[in-house]
């Protein structure tokens, strides 16, 4: 069992997930056969074998398995032991990873109070969970108590672990795409090209880290219109992933699909749907359909069709399959539908099928009300593009109400001047107040 934990263990290193879970599948019967269910051995075979699932996308079996982990240590090790600490922390890991942050919120929160008062603000453990919790504040779009985390763990790790030490360097890259997520670009850019110019120096242009540096980069600058630079480092991404990893490998296709959705953006557009279709095709063979980079690659294609002919006629029918997986794999309520949803709704509403745009924001918003509550970014989002398809069918009466609710609960939660409650305020006076000819109600809304 020892020998299959850790072949297990390297070839989940290599991202080869599926060689990964035979050996560590068969190591934990080894284990729960020999050992027990509860034995620490076998609990920490386990949650290698959680992460494995996850990373296949499987979500539901890892949940399912890291909670038997949380379960088992709690009851062997007590709820403050640092094995226990570290199953709440990859359990809220587990959440992050698929986008579920509130459910992910009490899990973190509880470790690193539990790592400060045990361990200090300085160890290892609790600087992981700092990681996770602010990688969850930023997901909530809690910025201020995100960076606050992010900047103070990483002075921490900077000065304990070293600049280039591998959890030293995911806590950077986690704070760029923070800024990122804020639209601050040239903050993120910033601390991606440091990063990646210590990479670099220190680890060479080959090495896994760096190359992920260089993909971060291709990306952020297609992003922002550096198109020359973009180019530039995602050929080169590819061309040393394909070399040093095998041209199936995770890296190597997230370096694929970087170049794809590059090449599409500076309209070259059949090497773009070459490149975005193999990479689609690899992944899920791989990962399988309902893996989130499976469900990526879909996105981007439909993109880059759109992009080479301006229509909608190859791009919806991407989508819709995209939806149609994630409802059969995944369930009506995982972000993954949710957000496949919304896209296709978004999509529908671009080529005026205004009903089907319609019933499937509606169905989105029924399911947020339940699932995330009012109060959720994502809840006022679809609450504001319902709103507007409404609009759209000249059912004003349905729509007003809703964008009214949108900007009283922006209000309450934001503030009357943050600029998403007055964006919310400019849409009612635009989108309803506007096309009916209320201009002595839209024009308050305008100042």
């Amino acid at each position: 069992a020892t020998l299959r934990t850790t072949i297990g263990n390297t070839y989940h290193a290599l991202g080869s997930y599926p060689i990964a879970e035979t050996h560590l599948r068969t190591a934990l019967e080894t284990r729960e056969r020999e050992l027990g269910e509860t034995h620490p051995e076998t609990l920490d075979c386990m949650e290698k074998l959680a992460w494995c699932y996850a990373e296949r996308g499987r979500f539901v079996e890892a949940e399912t398995l890291q909670t038997e982990v949380l379960e088992g240590r709690r009851l062997v090790l007590g709820d403050e032991h640092p094995d226990t600490l570290i199953a709440m922390n990859n359990m809220g890991g587990l959440f992050n990873k698929q986008g579920r942050y509130n459910d992910a919120l009490p899990y973190l929160s509880k470790a690193l109070e539990v790592h400060r008062r045990t361990l200090g603000a300085e160890h290892p453990d609790t600087l992981r969970s700092m990681n996770g919790l602010a990688v969850c504040y930023s997901g909530v779009l809690r910025f201020r108590e995100a960076e606050s985390l992010y900047l103070e763990a990483l002075d921490t790790q900077n000065r304990i672990l070293g600049e280039t030490h591998p959890e030293t360097i995911s806590l950077r890259r986690n704070l760029a795409r923070h800024y990122k997520r804020k639209g601050h670009h040239d903050e993120a850019m910033t601390v991606y090209r440091q990063t990646h110019d210590l990479l670099l120096r220190v680890l060479g242009e080959e090495h896994p880290s760096t190359l992920q540096s260089m993909i971060d980069i291709a990306s952020l600058c297609t992003y922002v219109g550096q198109q020359d630079e973009a180019v530039r480092l995602a050929e080169r991404a590819s061309e040393i992933g394909q070399r040093t990893t095998g041209d199936r490998s995770n890296l190597t296709l997230e370096a694929f699909a970087c170049l794809a959705k590059v090449y599409g953006r500076g309209g070259r557009h059949d090497e773009a749907i070459a490149l975005s279709s193999r990479t689609l095709e690899h992944r899920r063979e791989v990962f399988g359909d309902a893996h989130p980079d499976t469900l990526s690659s879909m996105y981007e294609l439909a993109l880059i069709f759109y992009w080479q002919t301006g229509r909608y006629d190859k791009s919806i029918p991407i989508l819709e399959e995209r939806l149609r997986v994630c409802r059969q794999s995944l369930g009506d309520e995982d972000p993954r539908t949710l957000g496949a949803r919304r896209e296709l709704a978004l999509w529908y509403g671009q080529c005026k099928r205004f009903e089907e745009s319609a019933s499937l924001f509606k169905e989105n918003l029924d399911l947020q009300l339940r699932v995330l509550g009012e109060e959720h970014p994502n809840t006022l989002s679809s609450m504001a593009c319902l709103a507007f398809r409404y609009g759209d069918l000249g059912r004003h009466d349905e729509a007003e109400p809703l964008l009214k609710r949108e900007i009283e609960i922006r209000t309450r939660v934001l503030g009357k001047e943050h600029r998403d409650t007055l964006r919310s305020m400019q849409n009612l006076a635009a989108r309803i107040y506007r096309d009916q000819y209320r201009f002595e109600e839209a024009l308050p809304l305008f100042e």
